[in-house]
């Protein structure tokens, strides 16, 4: 590691001595102390210590979604991750000696039943390297407000956006540019083509297990993919069907989530404000804040699809990447020189992984035209007497889909 950069780090660590790992980080609030810091040396990597706190409290504080997800740093590029999963129930009688027995017939008689059974697996990831790259000319770095602090302010920023970029290509990245999973989400540009995301590996994982349908004629039993393309207005059955085609039991142990764009809240919201029951009194006089579709709550990312909902527990997505982030900058080179100019690139080596598919649920391609329980459009014009019919006009369902 660069001489400067060690230096600069020694003056804000104590160091336990026994493991020789920094201990109490003398750092300011930001935590992309680290990035900065490596940064402005010529050349440089993270250590693991510094790795692992700016993936897991700087990126994750700028968006809300990186701090429930399971985050792995790893050593090798490929390898496995082990998964557990706790499964039956544990409970038996116990004998007045402390062993562990049943009662049987009366009597106790020790036996080895009720155990924890515990199923071992494991999932591989191959981490894919991906660079970000910045020019900056040295005028703008000697003619500027902040002079000597120019730098730094820069790269405040650079961290900002790559947490951003990366939540972007975690969730979006590889899905098709045909529009099929959603009409809303652009992603032909270059930058979704890097690796697949959590959205497609999903996808591709449920149609894999038989949960979702590969062409639209073919037939599945407990579909876990509901593509609403035929949908004929946007209802709240939507939320209903997603929670019904999940394992109860699972839902009830999970810290289950919609996993959407804030938009999708805000539709909710407008939703019900034209429905004529309680529930629409209640989307007008409470907080946006606290919808709770059927007790779940939201966890929006602006970089989301706006026509898509994943129901999941955030921790069986699973961030793992290499423990060692790398910088370089340089001023040399014919190019370089002759525009006064300043190159900066960095180094990730990322996977996304879905660690349990089949305890979660998506709903894509949802219609996102609002039509109220009596069939008519709120948006159209009342003298024009045309109305849309919507399942939500057929049926009289009147429970309230809020909890507070």
């Amino acid at each position: 590691m660069n001489d400067k950069l060690n230096f600069s780090l020694a003056k804000n660590f104590s160091t336990n001595l026994i493991t020789g790992e920094p201990k109490d980080p003398i750092v300011p609030e930001d935590s992309n102390f680290y990035f900065t810091q490596a940064s402005t040396a010529a050349s440089s990597t993270m250590t693991p210590y510094q790795s692992v706190k700016f993936i897991e409290d700087y990126l994750a504080k700028n968006v809300s979604f990186l701090q429930k997800i399971t985050k792995m740093p790893v050593k090798a590029q490929t390898g496995k991750l082990p998964i557990l999963n706790v499964t039956e129930k544990n409970w038996r009688t116990a004998g007045t000696d402390g062993t562990t027995v049943a009662y049987v017939e009366g009597s106790y008689k020790q036996h080895s039943e009720g155990k924890i059974r515990g199923v071992f697996s494991e999932i591989p990831y191959t981490l894919t390297k991906l660079m970000a790259d910045m020019t900056i000319t040295h005028d703008f770095l000697r003619f500027n407000i902040e002079r000597e602090g120019a730098e730094n302010t820069i790269l405040n920023l650079v961290a900002r956006r790559h947490a951003e970029d990366i939540a972007d290509f975690m969730l979006c990245g590889g899905m098709p540019d045909n529009k099929t999973l959603s009409k809303t989400k652009d992603t032909t540009a270059a930058f979704y083509k890097m690796t697949n995301g959590f959205i497609i590996k999903l996808y591709n994982a449920l149609i894999a297990l038989g949960l979702g349908k590969a062409k639209p004629e073919d037939k599945v039993e407990n579909e876990q993919i509901l593509d609403r393309t035929d949908d004929e207005g946007f209802t709240d059955d939507v939320f209903y069907d997603l929670v019904k085609s999940i394992n109860e039991s699972d839902i009830s142990i999970g810290n289950y989530v919609w996993l959407c764009h804030p938009s999708m809240k805000i539709l909710l919201m407008e939703y019900l404000k034209h429905r004529q029951t309680l529930a629409g009194d209640m989307a007008i006089i409470g907080k946006i804040g606290e919808m709770t579709p059927l007790d779940i709550p939201f966890e929006t990312v602006f970089c989301f699809p706006k026509d898509m909902i994943i129901l999941c527990d955030p921790k069986d997505f699973t961030l793992a990447y290499y423990d060692e982030i790398s910088f370089r900058k340089t001023d040399e080179g014919a190019t370089l020189v002759q525009t006064d100019s300043r190159y900066y690139v960095w180094y990730y080596w990322l996977d996304f992984l879905v660690t349990a598919p089949k305890k979660m649920a998506m709903a894509i391609n949802i219609n996102l035209n609002i039509v109220d329980a009596t069939g008519m459009d709120p948006n159209s014009n009342l003298s024009d007497n045309k109305t849309v019919q919507t399942p939500a006009a057929t049926k009289s369902k009147n429970l309230p889909i809020l909890s507070t």
